[in-house]
């Protein structure tokens, strides 16, 4: 076989081998590109489901917090005294001063525009001032203002004023302003007055 010959035989095959090699590049490009893009809407599915958990457990986050801050305004709300029944709690706050060896002298209400006053939604607690006379041991009216944070609702007093006299030695008087925090939205309504004895909880504002 000349050279010649060889060199076209040469060629054929490598014309032969490159028709090949571009056939099967074009036979199997359609199945590479949808297996890139089979691959790409996978990678694309995977990284949206992990979105999705992450979402699902900020949103199980969420509803835990939720219900603790329901919980804890539930509690909070059980400590405000419904406004219809102050004076029943005023009789509550003098059988207490009882066990002290305390006596209520006398109570003054506040002013009637105050004791109609209704709570809204912007502004659903309001303090109820009430101004009461003691007469006891001074370490004993001291014990009982003390001690009014073990009351089951929200009480404090801002202020009071010792007097003593030589008609009621040793005994003294206390002038006590007592604020009351109350309020006449249902949620007060609902849980109604109950004894120290029945609830032994409560605090300060």
């Amino acid at each position: 076989m000349g050279i010649l010959q060889r060199k076209i035989l040469f060629g054929g095959i490598v014309v032969l081998i490159l028709l090949v090699i571009l056939s099967v590049i074009f036979l199997y490009r359609p199945k590479i590109q949808a297996r890139a893009k089979i691959q790409a809407e996978a990678n694309n599915l995977r990284k949206q489901i992990a979105e999705m958990k992450e979402m699902v457990k900020g949103i199980g986050t969420l509803r835990r917090q939720i219900t603790q801050l329901e919980e804890q305004n539930v509690e909070l709300m059980s400590h405000v005294a419904p406004r219809d029944q102050l004076l029943t709690l005023l009789r509550e706050l003098a059988k207490i001063a009882e066990r002290y060896n305390l006596t209520f002298l006398e109570i003054t209400p506040p002013g009637l525009d105050t004791m109609l006053q209704t709570e809204t939604a912007e502004k659903p607690i309001r303090p109820v001032p009430f101004q009461i006379v003691l007469q006891g041991r001074y370490l004993d009216i001291g014990a009982y203002i003390e001690n009014l944070n073990r009351f089951p609702y929200f009480v404090k007093v801002p202020e009071f004023e010792i007097t003593g006299k030589d008609e009621i030695r040793p005994a003294v008087e206390a002038r006590v302003l007592l604020n009351i925090y109350a309020s006449s939205l249902p949620f007060a309504q609902e849980h109604g007055v109950e004894t120290i004895e029945s609830k032994p909880i409560g605090g300060k504002l």
